[in-house]
């Protein structure tokens, strides 16, 4: 695949009702932001980006922006201000920096809460919104991914070969930049919508 070189301006469309300008403001920056992160990352040569203390960040990072460039059907939540389940699945690499980032933010005016699952417990999974994947459960991607064929469970990990093997989102670290494969096959099978732009921005 060849280099893709993002621009994005920012600017803010007005026309788009359902939108407020706070909101389309903070979509620009995290396009733009994706743009860096994608192409520009000035990380020490990093194959596992949760390895480094940078990559870290820019994980907890997109696992809050994504919910604002993914839609969940209205029956994935309990009521319209149930907040967005993050499921950190096996040892966690996140743990302290995703916190610290989602605090009390909202989106979609739902909060966020995270929940740390040590072992694969499926069930449990399948009401969660975001799971992340840790590099210990490498050998269950697979199982995790078929298991959860149909459920609206957006999947994130920056085990290699993720979104070949069944995941979602995959964040892998090429060099010095870190590269975003996205699974549109398996996103739309879970009944999620993802924004033309996320899509236009993975490979």
């Amino acid at each position: 695949m060849s280099k893709q070189v993002i621009t994005y301006t920012g600017r803010v469309n007005s026309k788009i009702p359902d939108m407020t300008v706070r909101q389309q403001l903070i979509n620009a920056v995290f396009l733009m932001m994706l743009g860096g992160a994608l192409w520009g990352y000035s990380a020490n040569g990093f194959a596992i980006v949760s390895d480094s203390a940078v990559g870290k960040k820019t994980i907890a990072s997109f696992m809050v922006n994504f919910a604002r460039f993914i839609e969940w059907p209205a029956s994935a939540f309990d009521a319209p201000d149930s907040p967005f389940e993050i499921c950190i699945i096996g040892e966690d690499p996140l743990k302290g920096v995703l916190d610290k980032k989602v605090g009390k933010k909202k989106v979609k005016k739902r909060s966020f809460t995270i929940d740390r699952l040590a072992s694969v417990d499926i069930e449990r999974i399948k009401q969660c919104h975001i799971v992340f994947i840790s590099q210990s459960e490498f050998g269950k991607v697979s199982e995790i991914a078929n298991a959860l064929t149909g459920f609206p469970v957006l999947t994130v990990s920056d085990v290699d070969g993720f979104a070949k093997s069944g995941g979602m989102i995959g964040l892998v670290g090429v060099g010095r930049k870190v590269k975003m494969q996205i699974n549109k096959t398996r996103i739309s099978k879970a009944n999620l919508k993802a924004s033309e732009k996320l899509l236009k921005i993975g490979s």
